[in-house]
């Protein structure tokens, strides 16, 4: 799910993996089978959900929304309940999928996104030959893990050579908030992006 990997990307995790590693962590590879259904499973829930919520704005003050977010909730309009239904019980058999890829493990360490941050105002990324919207790629390794509701954190690791960052995500078990904190603030401590190298 995590393919394609822009190579800074995949550099920075292995480096962030090597820290972890040398700091007493023990890190092992895991795998999150069907993750690669997550949009799916995501526009069918987000859409849905987010139009129940915002129906009557989006009836009586339609314009107010930006026209990306307006669409998105027009099309929350139009999804059949079964298709919900579906996605909500594809999205338990995930979470248990997640839940699996920990093995024996406290965090799962992974890229926040697959390529460094892109321009202001880009509509697209490409990566590794291939062309994402931008909503996609800047989201789409973050989705399993929002839609299984696990604590996740964000941590900024280093720079691209183009100067943006790159950063690291750790998601941890339900309820296990503080685990992942607290495995954040040791990635943070031997990071460049602390040290000043980045």
């Amino acid at each position: 799910f995590a393919q394609p990997l822009d190579g800074e990307v995949a550099a920075a995790l292995d480096e962030a993996l090597r820290a972890l590693a040398a700091d007493g962590a023990r890190c092992s590879d895991a795998v999150v089978e069907g993750a690669e259904l997550s949009p799916a499973l995501l526009l069918n829930t987000i859409a849905a959900e987010a139009t129940a919520f915002h129906a009557a704005r989006l009836m009586e003050r339609g314009n107010d929304f930006g026209e990306e977010v307006r669409v998105r909730l027009e099309m929350g309009l139009f999804l059949p309940a079964p298709w919900y239904v579906k996605a909500q019980r594809l999205r338990a058999q995930l979470a248990a999928r997640v839940e699996a890829a920990f093995g024996h493990g406290h965090v799962l360490v992974c890229p926040t996104m697959r390529a460094p941050a892109p321009p202001v105002g880009a509509s697209r990324m490409d990566i590794g030959g291939k062309s994402f919207a931008l909503h996609t790629g800047v989201t789409n390794l973050t989705q399993p893990f929002n839609l299984a509701g696990l604590p996740a954190i964000s941590i900024p690791w280093t720079r691209s050579r183009d100067g943006v960052p790159i950063a690291i995500q750790l998601v941890g078990r339900p309820g296990h908030d503080w685990t992942v904190l607290s495995i954040a603030q040791r990635l943070a401590h031997v990071s460049p992006w602390r040290s000043g190298q980045a």
